[in-house]
């Protein structure tokens, strides 16, 4: 099974994941059973794209068109050499960003690609896989933020950026199910039991 946390930066996706792999792995003895992913950067070839890409130095700025493509190389590497095999023997991986924030940042906010050409190039980097399971996480302020470039440039956005992420819910390209967490209020248990109740029953679906 392949679920995906993403959303907009400083809302908690690394802390939900977290706590919903540790609850998951407790309630139905899995927990040797979940891997932890994250993009960009899980892969050699995505630890160089991730200095390149956020990083504050102005020195490694990059174009639109550039870092469309510089996430699509750092998917497909990690597609080839960890989502791919590790899929297919059965571990359930958590994914810290997918192809979500692509959608956002480089179609709906950057308008670097169109809707046919997202689908091409992420069909070329992953062989279309799509996630099982998705959550948006989203928070009207940042309960964290690191600083990043990319913190930097959308920070002035986040309302924007929070209303984009939720409308791809209606999307019908994104034909899995989707739910919207907003953490703003920070019950963190709270959310933490809602995911691990959406994913026990995917789970106990495929199981039946």
């Amino acid at each position: 099974m392949f679920i995906t946390f993403d959303g907009v930066d400083g809302s908690g996706k690394s802390t939900l994941r977290n706590k919903v792999a540790y609850e998951l792995g407790e309630q139905y003895d899995i927990d040797d059973k979940i891997l932890y992913q994250k993009e960009p950067g899980i892969t050699p070839v995505g630890e160089v794209m991730r200095k390149v890409l956020l990083d504050k130095d102005d020195a490694y700025s990059v174009t639109p068109k550039a870092e469309l493509f510089m996430y699509a190389a750092d998917r497909a590497a990690h597609y080839e050499q960890m989502l791919k095999p590790d899929l297919k023997n059965g571990y359930i991986v958590m994914c810290d960003r997918y192809f979500e924030s692509t959608y956002v940042y480089q179609h709906l906010i950057r308008g670097v690609i169109d809707r046919e050409e997202f689908r091409v190039i992420h069909r070329i980097a992953t062989d279309n896989l799509m996630p099982d399971i998705g959550f948006i996480i989203h928070s009207e302020y940042p309960h964290s933020l690191k600083g990043d470039r990319m913190d930097q440039q959308m920070a002035g956005y986040r309302a924007r950026i929070i209303d984009l992420y939720k409308s791809i819910r209606h999307d019908p390209y994104f034909d899995y199910d989707i739910y919207c967490i907003d953490t703003t209020e920070g019950n963190w248990q709270e959310y933490v039991d809602f995911m691990v109740d959406k994913i026990g029953e995917k789970l106990q679906k495929e199981a039946a």
